[in-house]
């Protein structure tokens, strides 16, 4: 993404340590999956609960 695009987020849980967890959305595509299909992350299944 372009420096200054907007992004959108979905609050979905909150970690063990406080810090929020969340759905990342930039030009109306889903940044957490298009992370996790490109190998940049993984998924944490304790969290799956929280999201559609």
């Amino acid at each position: 993404m372009p420096r200054g695009s907007t992004i959108q987020f979905r609050q979905a849980d909150t970690d063990r340590y406080g810090r929020m967890v969340a759905e990342l959305y930039a030009g109306g595509q889903n940044m957490n999956l298009k992370m996790v299909r490109e190998g940049y992350a993984v998924v944490y299944t304790q969290f799956l609960r929280s999201c559609p």
